[in-house]
């Protein structure tokens, strides 16, 4: 997987020294998604890397923006 952030953006986002690089892809992930349901966008269910997470393995709303799904254990 990939993920570009922009130059002025990536530079914004570094709030502290040594962040883990997970940590810092979750905080980019939440804001993107906070900013386009801010806008009125449906959520639809994708694919997000936070799937692979053990608290994420919980997730099965088909309506939670983070959440595509169930996870199979």
């Amino acid at each position: 997987m990939l993920c570009i952030i922009p130059e002025p953006a990536s530079l914004a986002g570094i709030t502290r020294m040594d962040e883990p690089v997970g940590e810092l892809l979750d905080r980019f992930e939440q804001a993107a998604i906070d900013e386009v349901l801010g806008a009125g966008v449906e959520p639809k269910d994708v694919a997000s890397r936070r799937l692979g997470r053990a608290d994420m393995r919980r997730c099965s709303s088909s309506t939670h923006p983070m959440c595509a799904g169930p996870v199979a254990p």
